[in-house]
């Protein structure tokens, strides 16, 4: 085969295209002899040999290609027919998941369906039952908003009762705040008045005590004098004395 692939032609046609080997090949024959009944010469000889051996190398190249071909015939038939045998278990596989996918999906529709049901029916009972403690809530919440409003009214009047107790305490307050303002006021009115009586009998009594204090100072000035006069005197006295004698 890779004879044949390689050269474009049989090996048996390839071993003897040369001219000259089929010339020399085709006059040589089995059994042939010389002119005049003399023995073959050794070229001849030679020559027989040659073809015999190419004749026995022609006949195995030509048993090889022949059962390289009928091998790869086989192998092709054997691949020809494990191509039919997969395309035929390739088509039975497709119908076969085809079925089982149309049951899957038969199987996934009715647990489809049955899941559907249960949920609706599910969804219905936990409506029914909303709707009714929805109903509950609703009278309850009308009862809470009847009992806020007559909290509110009744709040409202306590507030506005609790008002008016207030502001009548806050005018007895603000009246009995504004007597003791008043009296406050005159207290300190009148403490004011004392403070300033006190106040100008103690500045009176200051300033005299002040003058009391100059006269005396000037008393006490006059008296030191006196004394500084009477010593300075003494003391040229002495002076004099003391000069007298140590003279």
């Amino acid at each position: 085969l890779q004879i044949e692939n390689m050269s474009g032609q049989r090996p048996e046609s390839a071993a003897f295209s040369s001219p000259t080997t089929m010339s020399i090949l085709s006059r040589v024959s089995p059994g042939a002899a010389s002119p005049g009944g003399s023995p073959r010469s050794p070229a001849v000889e030679k020559l027989m040999k040659i073809k015999e051996t190419v004749s026995t190398l022609h006949s195995e190249l030509h048993s090889e290609v022949e059962y390289k071909r009928e091998a790869e015939n086989s192998r092709v038939g054997k691949l020809l027919e494990m191509c039919v045998k997969n395309d035929k278990n390739l088509a039975l596989e497709i119908k076969r998941r085809s079925e089982a996918d149309k049951v899957l999906q038969a199987f996934f529709e009715n647990s489809l369906n049955d899941t559907r049901e249960a949920m609706e029916k599910k969804m219905n009972d936990r409506f029914s039952h909303m709707q009714l403690t929805i109903e509950v809530l609703a009278k309850r919440t009308a009862q809470l908003e009847q009992d806020l409003k007559e909290e509110r009214e009744s709040r409202a009047r306590a507030v506005e009762d609790t008002g008016n107790v207030l502001l009548g305490e806050i005018r007895m307050l603000q009246t009995s705040h504004e007597q003791e303002k008043q009296n406050r006021m005159d207290k300190e009115a009148a403490i004011t008045r004392k403070l300033t009586e006190d106040a100008n009998r103690l500045a009176e009594r200051i300033e005299s005590e002040h003058l009391q204090r100059e006269a005396a100072l000037a008393q006490l000035r006059d008296d030191l004098d006196k004394n500084q006069r009477v010593r300075d005197k003494t003391d040229e006295k002495f002076k004099s004395i003391c000069v007298e004698e140590i003279e």
